[in-house]
């Protein structure tokens, strides 16, 4: 069993800890829309390489276009005034963009499911090795950035966090990238404000570890079930403000 669940496991938790300093950073700020729209920008540059047949540049039209999303959003959060406004924007804009260039492909509907939410079990060595690559590489920008402040910080922070959804989105899907950049950081904050990071990152693994044993028991598509469980977890999290 470790044989097929061991590299869409590393995979996942390496995403995790690539995208657990933003998100965190995210739910703090509120600006939620962010990430969904810098991961659809993701997803318009997998569609164009589909569209044009370039798949052998996915991954670069995926990181060019939320790179630029990044720098754009990097930009209006800190000049334009009604920011939420303006990040949503910019998500109608790629999504529907994205579906018009599938929309005349032979497998457009096949295609946008893959770029929504593919099947992790299906990850590669290669993979795991871009994306634990990638989380050493974004933590140690993480860390820089924080001491930066301004224009400059908001252009690096959104910039780094489109290389982190960039390599995700390509793996994994925008919605899988979406459940593990929040899911975790809403429930960690949630349910504890001084040990939040700890607390994110068990319930997240826990969360990735269910999906993965899920889909492979009981033949569930693995990136669907791992966005259900992770915002289940978040929900469940929600409740200690009810109560």
């Amino acid at each position: 069993m470790m044989e097929i669940l061991g590299p869409p496991l590393l995979l996942s938790l390496f995403l995790l800890l690539a995208l657990y300093p933003f998100g965190r950073e995210i739910v703090r700020r509120g600006i939620i829309f962010v990430d969904l729209t810098v991961a659809q920008f993701s997803a318009l540059g997998v569609s164009l390489s589909v569209v044009l047949g370039f798949e052998g540049a996915t991954l670069y039209l995926s990181l060019a276009s939320s790179v630029l999303c990044g720098a754009l959003i990097g930009v209006g959060v800190h000049r334009i005034k009604h920011r939420e406004a303006f990040v949503g924007v910019l998500y109608a804009f790629g999504w529907s963009l994205s579906l018009l260039l599938l929309s005349k492909h032979p497998r457009g509907a096949e295609e946008f499911m893959k770029v929504m939410a593919s099947d992790v079990l299906f990850s590669g060595w290669m993979d795991v090795l871009t994306a634990g690559i990638l989380s050493l590489i974004v933590n140690l920008l993480f860390r820089y950035i924080k001491d930066t402040e301004g224009l400059l910080k908001e252009v690096l922070f959104f910039s780094a966090l489109s290389l982190a959804v960039a390599v995700g989105v390509r793996s994994t899907g925008v919605l899988v990238v979406f459940a593990l950049l929040l899911g975790p950081a809403f429930a960690g904050i949630t349910l504890s404000e001084k040990k939040d990071t700890p607390l994110a990152l068990t319930l997240g693994s826990g969360g990735v570890i269910l999906s993965l044993l899920g889909s492979y028991l009981l033949d569930l598509p693995s990136g669907i079930l791992m966005v259900f469980l992770l915002s289940l977890i978040a929900l469940f999290s929600s409740l200690k403000a009810l109560t």
